[in-house]
């Protein structure tokens, strides 16, 4: 059986040190989104922008992928 991936696009709302905005990205995770899954994508987008709040609005699942 080959392995799944799922695309979502989420988009969020952050706070920093230079005030506040909005932004989006693309997801690529192994299964479908929970709760957890969402805390950790929260943990990534804190960490690799050096945002001190972020709250997700929105996410949709674009597409599903098949590995080879």
């Amino acid at each position: 059986m080959k392995a799944r991936r799922y695309e979502y696009f989420v988009t969020y709302n952050w706070q920093g040190n230079q005030g506040s905005g909005s932004g989006h990205t693309t997801l690529i995770i192994p299964r479908k989104i929970n709760k957890r899954l969402l805390d950790e994508a929260v943990e990534f987008l804190k960490d690799k922008n050096r945002f001190k709040g972020i709250t997700i609005q929105n996410y949709k699942l674009m597409r599903e992928m098949r590995a080879l």
